[in-house]
């Protein structure tokens, strides 16, 4: 909890809960004090309308609107927010703070994929009293839902006339605490160059990252992924896609998703699947933009008139990564890899390695997100690699765990990330953006952990420096922490 007489100097730290006043008058108001703002409105925009874009937006939700309520899913960090419009028989644009005309160029600049033009969006939540509760800085739009959809009119009839507002949804981004120091480079106009820049927004405006579940056990829900962990011939295959007759991005809805596509058949369960979008749609890049596991064997689909694929040989598909905006390969990188673009195809040993060093950092980034490289069994190869960032063993690690290991090693160390082994502390080496960067190792390693084990996240497991961490691994069963830690004190 943070002091009203700190709000000035503090940075934003999710969760946390920042005081009002105790005088009983505006002055009492919280966020603006924190936030440099105006002291009132849900929607507070730092900047002026007539510029091109905005320095940056508080949304606040109070709570007060019975038939507006604003939700925070935190599982899925969706956030659902409403505009600023409660009277009746009113344009939805005509409100005293503008919020909803920052909703709609919000929402326009994300339709149109102009991700610079688009500030951050820091969110809170009333307390008791004047008190309030930081939710996190988020962006507009999610990945699960199409970016036209994520901000529709509604309608409230009620006695005094017809109440027209928006509906807004946003991401929260997993940004534990954001340096004080960006909100003044924000101010000045300096947000994406700061060195105090969130990595996650920074990726975001970029359109670099990864979209990905919030949990592994998302894709562990069908029993033809797990059967097919043993199989060493998985072959990957060159898949064109016509947005004209089949809209990958309208109707595939995030990683997870499975759909129908044209299949040969020599395609079997556990084979990759790589989606290209070619010159037929303008609006977007030729490239490769999606790839996913087949999950059922070749058939015929059947009575699907409203599907291109009807009377044809299809397998279903499981999407394991989907970009919206960039393509993951790009037309010059795809030459090097694909002998043609016309139609569904295996690709040769030659092609399948030069993909490979193509998507290779995004296998390392998703991996390292998901499972410490020194927790996966080194024998692995590359190739079976892009299939075991999803599936090892059938364990999943679980993300909830980790935050709650994180938090309880930082309320430990007076709110520090820190190594347990060595001390070491990212943020002190190379700057506060890295401050709550950490691996965290399984005591208990997880190829011995049953399926219907729960963990626990004091005791099961730890947070410790990448070097730490190899030290570890490098004898199984793993080292002891205790060990570990005694071999440094033998050093000294």
């Amino acid at each position: 909890m943070v002091g009203f007489e700190k709000l000035k100097e503090s940075d934003l730290i999710k969760e946390e809960i920042y005081n009002g006043g105790i005088n009983g008058n505006i002055g009492d108001e919280p966020i603006s004090k924190l936030m440099n703002c105006e002291n009132s409105s849900g929607i507070r925009k730092k900047g002026h309308l007539t510029d091109e874009k905005l320095k940056y937006v508080i949304l606040y939700m109070t709570g007060k609107h019975k038939h507006w309520q604003d939700k925070y899913d935190k599982d899925s960090d969706v956030l659902i927010y409403y505009g600023d419009q409660n009277k009746a028989d009113k344009d939805i644009f005509d409100t005293p703070k503008k919020g909803n005309i920052v909703l709609n160029r919000t929402f326009e600049y994300l339709n149109k994929g102009m991700r610079d033009k688009i500030c951050p969006f820091f969110v809170f939540e009333k307390e008791s009293g004047r008190d309030v509760r930081f939710l996190g800085v988020a962006i507009p739009g999610n990945k699960n839902y199409e970016a036209k959809k994520c901000l529709q009119v509604v309608e409230n009839n009620t006695e005094k006339g017809k109440v027209t507002n928006y509906k807004a949804i946003f991401t929260i981004l997993n940004v534990e605490r954001i340096d004080r120091r960006w909100l003044l480079d924000l101010d000045n106009l300096r947000g994406i160059e700061s060195d105090y820049v969130p990595l996650q927004w920074k990726e975001w405006v970029y359109n670099e990252e990864i979209i990905t579940p919030k949990s592994i056990e998302d894709l562990l829900n069908g029993e033809s992924i797990q059967k097919t962990d043993n199989k060493t011939n998985m072959k990957y295959y060159f898949e064109p896609v016509n947005l004209k007759e089949w809209n990958m991005f309208e109707r595939v809805k995030g990683i997870g998703h499975v759909e129908p596509f044209l299949a040969v058949k020599d395609m079997e369960l556990g084979d990759l699947v790589f989606l290209y979008v070619g010159q037929q749609e303008k609006s977007k890049k030729n490239g490769i933009y999606a790839w996913g596991e087949i999950v059922k064997k070749p058939y015929i689909l059947r009575n699907s008139t409203q599907d291109y694929c009807n009377n044809k040989l299809i397998v279903d598909v499981k999407i394991l990564y989907i970009t919206y905006n960039e393509p993951l390969l790009n037309y010059e990188q795809s030459k090097k890899v694909f002998t043609q673009f016309r139609t569904v195809h295996k690709l040769n040993e030659s092609s399948i390695s030069t993909l490979l060093f193509y998507i290779e950092d995004k296998i390392n980034v998703y991996n390292r997100q998901i499972f410490p490289s020194d927790e996966i069994d080194e024998e692995y190869t590359l190739i079976e690699g892009a299939k075991k960032q999803i599936v090892v063993n059938a364990y999943e690690r679980n993300v909830k765990a980790r935050n709650e290991c994180i938090e309880y090693y930082k309320k430990i160390n007076n709110g520090q990330v820190k190594c347990e082994i060595c001390g070491f502390n990212f943020g002190d080496i190379y700057g506060n953006q890295f401050r709550d960067k950490i691996n965290i190792h399984h005591i208990v390693e997880i190829a011995q952990i049953g399926q219907g084990y729960i963990i626990n996240p004091k005791e099961d497991l730890i947070p410790v420096c990448p070097n730490c961490h190899y030290i570890l691994h490098c004898k199984k069963p793993a080292y002891k922490p205790e060990e570990v830690k005694r071999m440094l004190c033998n050093k000294k």
